[in-house]
């Protein structure tokens, strides 16, 4: 027969299986196992100011969030809400953070690129975060994924940069007029180093969700349900 017509080949060409990578949005849709974890952490998001995502090195917390979370919380059949997603602390974090708060509405069709003001993206995170929620449907969902990376990279640095970017974000998560809510994702054996936002106790570690290694049943279900989308 045609190899074309072969459903092996085809089911090769889709790669439904992702091996060390993360999940990202686009495979949401054979993104299986974690409805449950799902459905937790997004009630927690909605009913909370901050959540604490909290994970051993390697449980899928980043794919939880990238391929079930954030496509729930966006879909319009669902929330239909908006969300900025940010995991990269290299670079200076307030520029960071802000660049993608931007760019995520932007892309969205929520804000025309160039419509913030350059006050505003020079003001305070509080301040620039209320005035980009403006152009959000209630409520911004801002994610902080990899967290414990912008410890790694910027307190042994000693710099004011470090200091100013703990006191914005402690400042824009206490804010309680903006229509916003923070999840903070980062490795459990790091989680200590959240003491640094001295602000937010004694209701820092109040809401928060441990995400385990998948039970035998979900782990199987990840494993058939890809394929069982492509007809085996």
């Amino acid at each position: 027969p045609d190899v074309s017509d072969d459903p092996l080949e085809s089911a090769t060409d889709k790669r439904p299986y992702k091996g060390l990578l993360p999940y990202e949005e686009e495979d949401r849709d054979n993104f299986f196992g974690r409805e449950r974890d799902r459905e937790i952490l997004v009630h927690k998001i909605l009913a909370h100011k901050l959540t604490l995502l909290f994970a051993a090195a390697g449980a899928g917390k980043s794919s939880l969030l990238r391929a079930g979370v954030i496509p729930h919380i966006k879909d319009p059949r669902e929330l239909n809400l908006d969300v900025v997603y940010c995991e990269e602390w290299v670079d200076a974090p307030l520029e960071t953070l802000k660049a993608r708060i931007k760019g995520s509405l932007e892309a969205r069709g929520r804000l025309d690129a160039g419509a913030v003001p350059q006050g505003i993206e020079q003001s305070e995170l509080k301040d620039f975060i209320s005035f980009c929620a403006l152009f959000a449907r209630h409520t911004l969902v801002i994610v902080l994924d990899q967290f414990e990376e912008f410890f790694q990279y910027w307190r042994t640095r000693g710099s004011a940069e470090y200091t100013d970017f703990v006191r914005q974000l402690s400042a824009a998560i206490l804010d309680q007029t903006t229509p916003c809510a923070f999840v903070i994702s980062m490795r459990e054996d790091c989680a200590l180093e959240l003491d640094e936002l001295k602000e937010l106790k004694p209701e820092l570690f109040q809401n928060y969700y441990r995400l385990g290694y998948l039970e035998l049943r979900d782990a199987s279900k990840a494993i058939r349900m890809p394929v069982k989308r492509l007809g085996f």
